[in-house]
């Protein structure tokens, strides 16, 4: 049986929004852009393996990482969200 905890609300209680942070200046330069790297997942060229590249900013630190086997491209999958919390997957 699902039983669901809901609270009726009518349209006589005002709903207060949260606090609202101001846009930033476009004039202020303190403020970094956000940036997100990915890292790549995609098949190697012979077709038998996963490569995982980190995102551009750690290239100089890790290398490229290659799975093989049944499960390689869940493996890399995981290896890329596991160790640099993103990635884009190219599945040809």
């Amino acid at each position: 049986m699902l039983h669901c905890n809901m609270t009726i609300t009518s349209d006589d209680d005002p709903i207060s929004p949260g606090p609202v942070q101001p846009a930033p200046d476009a004039d202020d330069k303190s403020l970094p852009s956000p940036q997100v790297f990915s890292s790549k997942v995609y098949p190697s060229t012979d077709a038998t393996g996963w490569i995982v590249e980190p995102p551009r900013d750690l290239a100089s630190v890790e290398d490229n990482m290659i799975f093989r086997g049944p499960t390689a491209r869940h493996e890399a999958l995981t290896y890329a969200y596991e160790k640099f919390g993103n990635a884009r997957f190219f599945p040809y």
